[in-house]
């Protein structure tokens, strides 16, 4: 999901990418991104359990830019769940059950459109998504992997233990994970931003930052691990941490000043 408001902060640091970057590189891909990304196309299909095979169509194109660019896949998905997310997976898995079924009302209604727009809010990619696009890349002969949890543990120590070039995702969750070269936006014409890990000290909100005050201020801000501290937002936090120097440190002096 992301760290909300941390890919505006870091926009100045970013910087362009084109077709010629990606020759000579291998690059791994959180494959659900891509396959959730993918599902927009065909949520009314989806949500109403027709068949439909749209949702292939947009990572295997893209997957076949990278490879005319000159670039080496590798295509990295999630496995089994964490339980440390329990807690988030619970309300977003309501959150789905709940915007399906208004969805479906709207459907019976006759307002397709609007109920198009309500399956697309309630998307979910399942494990038999993941298998019919594993299918198209073995045709493919593009390398992937199953994590043994999350794929972004996965593409993480691909890309700090040199494995990959770079890290091609949709959010912002690499940043926190000290990520060294991370590619977002990527289109289909091969351009895209890039950010790599070391221009985050030289952003104006994480200016002199050590990579784990930037990891806490993500933190302390909001993730999928732990519920957001009531009125927390990145700004926030990031002017706790700067101050404080660490998140306990940070909570500790608010708790006492009641801010």
């Amino acid at each position: 999901m992301g760290i909300k408001d941390l890919l505006p902060a870091l926009e100045g640091v970013m910087t362009a990418v084109t077709p010629n970057l990606f020759n000579g590189l291998k690059v791994a891909i959180d494959g659900y991104a891509w396959l959730h990304k993918a599902a927009y196309c065909c949520a009314l299909e989806l949500c109403t359990q027709q068949p439909t095979d749209k949702f292939i169509h947009y990572p295997m194109s893209m997957i076949q830019m990278l490879l005319t660019c000159g670039a080496t896949p590798l295509v990295v998905f999630d496995g089994g769940a964490l339980p440390s997310k329990g807690g988030q997976e619970a309300i977003r898995r309501l959150r789905r059950d709940e915007g399906l079924a208004k969805g479906l009302q709207l459907l019976r209604a006759g307002d397709r459109a609007s109920a198009t727009k309500m399956f697309q809010q309630s998307l979910d990619v399942t494990t038999v998504m993941a298998k019919r696009l594993c299918e198209e890349l073995k045709k493919a002969r593009v390398e992937f992997i199953v994590a043994p949890c999350e794929a972004d543990a996965q593409l993480a120590f691909l890309c700090l233990n040199g494995i990959v070039d770079a890290v091609i995702t949709e959010d912002s969750d690499m940043v926190p994970f000290g990520v060294p070269k991370i590619i977002f936006k990527l289109t289909r014409d091969g351009e895209g931003r890039m950010l790599k890990i070391d221009d985050v000290s030289k952003s104006e909100d994480f200016r002199d930052f050590t990579q784990e005050m930037v990891r806490e201020s993500c933190i302390l801000s909001g993730c999928d691990y732990l519920e957001s501290v009531d009125g927390m937002g990145l700004k926030t936090a990031v002017k706790l941490i700067r101050q404080h120097g660490t998140a306990k440190r940070a909570l500790k002096a608010s708790k006492f000043s009641g801010s």
